[in-house]
């Protein structure tokens, strides 16, 4: 019969990994679009009050501007769920007081959107009127533009989430444990990771591409095209995910899902970029005929290598552990 040496100092038990992952960033993300939601609803709202128009107008500015909604609140949703997997993960967390942090993230950020808004409304009137930016060229008023809402965006979203978890975390428990994940939340996240970096992308060269050539200007449509190609991007880059990664991923890492999707990207739009310049020089040339078949051959092809891109930008930027 074997006996236990009293002798020996008891071993502390090696951390398993937990089967389960946090709740908490679901409940962040769930706050977080509703409050862009009814932020979004509230600038329409006074849009349509100071400057009063017949409704079939006011619906049809609407109906437009659903497309960069559903931009921004896709963004929003993919930031925060992310952004909160990686902090609990860093700091070794599992819960906090999770009504005190909803209620109090809920509060800062509507509080912050408004405030903003009034903020960012008067920096771009004064970029319109006073500096006169805009008669340097849209270009550069349009890359201010963009540096304008990645502002309004870090102000927004970035900051009062990660305050109030920073502030909340001594009443936070912690975990000695690794989070363990299916491959369908990790290939979701990025996914989804990937479409948001692609509509930003997309508007941004269309615009750039509008201001270089001579086509007419945006009427709002555009963006609902880039949302359906983007979730066409998302439909792909998940399934070649879900393919490529173990049934269990130990451990979230979003820095690294987010490296994975840059690399994807960057992969994609070279190939897409020299693909687009060869078919532009057969098409002037007279090389080819049937100039619908080619495009859509064209796309096809883009679609099809954005598969093996997928798996090489997790190979290289995630790398999966398996639990």
């Amino acid at each position: 019969m074997s006996t236990t040496n009293p002798f020996l100092a008891p071993q502390a038990a090696a951390p398993t990994p937990v089967d389960e992952s946090p709740t908490l960033p679901l409940a962040l993300t769930g706050t977080a679009l509703l409050i862009a939601l009814i932020a979004l609803l509230y600038e329409q709202i006074m849009q349509w009050f100071w400057q009063p128009m017949d409704l079939s107008i006011w619906l049809s500015v609407l109906s437009q501007s659903l497309g960069w909604w559903g931009a921004h609140l896709l963004t929003v949703a993919v930031f925060t769920f992310c952004f909160s997997h990686t902090y609990l993960e860093r700091y070794a967390l599992r819960a906090y007081r999770q009504q005190h942090l909803l209620i109090g993230y809920g509060v800062f950020s509507l509080v912050m959107y408004l405030v903003m808004g009034l903020v960012f409304s008067q920096v771009l009137f004064w970029a319109y009127e006073t500096s006169g930016l805009f008669e340097y060229g849209q270009v550069l008023g349009s890359l201010f533009m963009r540096l304008v809402g990645l502002v309004q965006f870090g102000v927004e979203i970035v900051l009062p989430l990660w305050l109030c978890l920073h502030l909340l975390r001594s009443s936070a428990s912690g975990e000695a444990s690794v989070s363990v994940f299916s491959a369908t939340t990790i290939a979701l996240c990025f996914a989804l990771i990937t479409a948001a970096l692609n509509i930003h992308l997309s508007t941004l060269v269309v615009q750039l591409v509008g201001h270089f050539t001579s086509l007419p200007s945006s009427s709002g449509w555009e963006i609902l095209l880039i949302l359906i190609n983007s979730m066409l991007v998302a439909l792909l880059a998940f399934v070649a995910a879900w393919r490529a990664l173990p049934t269990k991923v130990r451990g979230f890492r979003g820095d690294r899902l987010l490296l994975a999707s840059v690399i994807t990207l960057l992969l994609w739009l070279v190939t897409t970029a020299l693909s687009a310049l060869l078919l532009v020089v057969l098409l002037i040339s007279g090389s080819i005929k049937g100039e619908l078949v080619m495009l859509a051959l064209f796309g096809l092809v883009q679609l099809a290598l954005l598969w093996p891109f997928s798996q090489l930008g997790l190979r290289w930027g995630y790398r999966a552990q398996p639990a």
